[in-house]
């Protein structure tokens, strides 16, 4: 009798273990899709990818990184992605949902985005001050941190029903951090702006890694601006 107490203990220990691990990724997957706020099975990466002749196409390594963990992401709630060099003619893949990797100076998409929703944002590189303008807010890339940023336009902003991310950073290492960023937080970012345009920047410690970004964030999203 005590073997088949201990037995039925044992499985229900399994049964609670094994329920609460369901449950838990439930909750996580549906914080995703909710920070995501993909809308079709598919979804377009566009990154800064070079063609070289006879070569195989390159993406700058940092930038690599980023990639890895949003295309880890799309797969987790079953989004296929679909890896495109910035160069490609943005007409080809008007419709999908859009994460741009990279810099307004490295990704065109970046840079397009940026003007025409976030038209206070700029980058500064004059001899003596790097970093990021939005505003009137300095955003230094100095030798010790520099800022990276998060960036999500919804079906207000872009009066399509489709949702376009941007993260970049200042410089590759920036560009890695958002991306891993987004992948550790996803679920306070689904918290905090739900299926609405946001644009955030967080500040990461320079030298340590990619994976040196802070709980330092500055929620730029005023900065946003409709074209209607």
């Amino acid at each position: 009798m005590e073997f088949i107490s201990a037995v039925v203990a044992s499985l229900l220990a399994v049964i609670i273990a094994e329920g609460y691990r369901v449950l838990r990724n439930i909750i996580r997957n549906r914080s995703l899709r909710i920070a995501l706020n993909l809308r079709t099975n598919a979804c377009s990466i566009i990154a800064p990818i070079c063609a070289i002749k006879n070569e195989m196409d390159l993406i700058p390594h940092m930038d690599a990184y980023a990639l890895s963990h949003m295309m880890e992401l799309c797969l987790r709630i079953g989004v296929e992605p679909i890896i495109i060099p910035c160069t490609r003619p943005y007409d080809s893949f008007d419709s999908n949902d859009l994460i741009v990797i990279g810099g307004p100076s490295s990704n065109n998409f970046t840079s397009s985005y940026i003007n025409r929703f976030i038209p206070t944002f700029s980058i500064v590189r004059e001899s003596n001050k790097r970093g990021f303008m939005i505003g009137e807010k300095f955003l230094p890339q100095a030798k010790n941190e520099e800022y990276v940023f998060l960036v999500r336009f919804s079906d207000s902003e872009l009066d399509q029903n489709r949702s376009v991310h941007l993260l970049f950073g200042y410089s590759g290492e920036g560009t890695a951090a958002s991306g891993y960023y987004f992948s550790k937080h996803y679920r306070s970012i689904a918290k905090k702006f739900g299926e609405n345009s946001y644009c955030i920047a967080i500040k990461m410690i320079r030298g340590e890694g990619y994976k040196s970004v802070t709980n330092s964030i500055l929620d730029l999203t005023d900065h946003i601006q409709s074209t209607d």
